[in-house]
């Protein structure tokens, strides 16, 4: 599925913000939760990963140097184009595709490891848990409403995770980690009231030959 003739409201407003700032301008440094835990990702089976909301795919390159086939979905053309360039010269295997989440999902069992940092659709969630194949492991971060109760901003609630919310959010995975805190970003420098979550499907662990990932699905 490719961009609207009639753009979402979302997809122009994130075309917009790229246009204006440069995907530059939102840092290449990869998420900390993914870094934390390579050792762990490099024990993962060699297969399809799965980056929801990519933007700049700074998440996606680094999955990609570590062997994965990489999907990375965002509403944003303007990041989708940016992205998918930037892994051709560096002939990386990221598939970069727009995509609206909102109406889209992604189909099961399909994924080695699942990423969804700094963004927050509560209708996909069971489908990245259902995306996983046995034995994946999905990474998952964004904002808590502690955003807006102890640090101040003014901002949508309906964007931020309530207390414990993530962690009830995927009942049949197995926790490995799970946090909520306060951080500094490491781009921006500015505090952030985060929740974290690393989980894997229960099953047996494969190393299937690689194969590309499927098409997404109307819910």
């Amino acid at each position: 599925m490719g961009p609207l003739a009639t753009p979402d409201p979302e997809q122009i407003r994130w075309n917009e913000k790229y246009r204006r700032e440069g995907l530059e301008s939102f840092g290449i440094k990869r998420s900390s939760l993914l870094v934390e835990h390579e050792n762990l990702l490099c024990l993962q089976p060699c297969g399809p990963a799965l980056d929801v909301a990519a933007g700049n795919g700074r998440n996606a390159l680094y999955l990609a140097r570590l062997g994965f086939d990489v999907q990375a979905l965002d509403i944003s053309d303007v990041a989708v184009a940016w992205l998918a360039e930037h892994a051709r010269r560096r002939r990386l295997n990221v598939y970069a595709r727009w995509a609206n989440l909102q109406i889209e999902r992604p189909s099961e069992h399909q994924y080695e490891v699942v990423v969804n940092i700094n963004y927050l659709e509560r209708g996909i969630l069971p489908a990245l848990e259902a995306s996983l194949r046995p034995g994946g492991l999905l990474f998952f971060q964004t904002m808590t409403t502690d955003q807006v109760d102890l640090l101040g901003e003014r901002m949508p609630r309906r964007f931020l995770l309530a207390p414990n919310e993530l962690r009830d959010s995927f009942p049949n995975l197995k926790t490995l980690e799970y946090q909520e805190s306060i951080v500094t970003a490491s781009v921006s420098g500015t505090k952030k009231a985060m929740a974290s979550l690393l989980a894997r499907k229960p099953g047996p662990r494969g190393c299937d030959p690689v194969r590309p990932a499927g098409p997404m699905r109307a819910p």
